[in-house]
Parts: structure tokens; sequence; C-alpha cells
């Protein structure tokens, strides 16, 4: 009884990350990065300014989600 539990356990253990695989995958297919190499001002620039790099990013994110939607997060 337990071989047979744990063998059916195995392989829907494996159907299930299979499954899993191939959603991740899609989601991938639909992901586009693109990189800017910004070299203006760095680190010790913004905490010069008593500011975390961090929330630097963060405002600079929803800045630009501002000036594409109109929306503020």
């Amino acid at each position: 009884m337990r071989v047979v539990c744990r063998v059916s356990c195995a392989v829907w253990l494996t159907e299930c990350v299979v499954r899993c695989q191939a959603v991740a995958d899609e989601l991938v297919s639909h992901t586009e990065i693109r990189s800017l190499e910004f070299n203006h001002f760095g680190k010790k620039y913004i905490t010069s300014k008593k500011l975390s790099p961090d929330g630097f990013v963060q405002m600079a994110y929803q800045l630009a989600y501002h000036q594409l939607t109109g929306k503020t997060v």
C-alpha cells in the first residue's frame, strides 16, 4: 500500500512540476526586458543627498509609470 502511494504521489508531483514549468515558460515568453546604462551619477551622489538608493529607484519607477499612464501608484 505505501509503495503504491509513494509511486502515485511521485507521479502526481512530477506532473505538477511539468505543468508549472509550462506556465512559467509561457509567462517568460511574454516578458520583455530593456536596460539602460546610467553614468551621470551613482550611489555616492544619492547617499550624499541623504536619500536611499532603493527609495530613489522606487521613485523613478513611480515617475515612469505616471508618465506612461497618467496614474499614480
